[in-house]
């Protein structure tokens, strides 16, 4: 499991070395300084970067939450009804707390600094 965290972290560096090769260079820091690395520290079961999963996930689930409803969050126009603003952000909601039960039920499996 933790090694398809590592590939999900992998494709979106792919995603930020798209873009950048499309023409938006403010993307290649993103996937050099963040995401490749994340990806090999979640392979080696790092500490550091278990910790680091941990806060972009609980990151992501809050502005997931706070898009539909806030104007500047949402490149589109703000949900109508709370049944689209279900819609969209319930499924990714729950890959992120997946992802969350993921880190914890291994937590072990980290090494590098001792855990209490």
């Amino acid at each position: 499991m933790i090694g398809l965290l590592a590939a999900l972290c992998l494709f979106q560096a792919g995603i930020n070395v798209a873009a950048f090769v499309e023409g938006d260079p403010g993307k290649m820091p993103w996937a050099v300084g963040l995401w490749i690395p994340l990806a090999v520290g979640l392979w080696l079961a790092q500490w550091w970067a278990r910790w680091l999963a941990v806060i972009l996930l609980w990151l992501f689930i809050a502005l997931v939450s706070l898009a539909p409803l806030h104007p500047l969050l949402n490149d589109t126009e703000p949900q109508q009804s709370i049944e689209a603003a279900l819609l969209f952000m319930l499924p990714k909601v729950i890959v992120a707390i997946y992802g969350l039960h993921v880190l914890g039920k291994y937590k072990a499996a980290f090494h590098g600094r001792q855990q209490k």
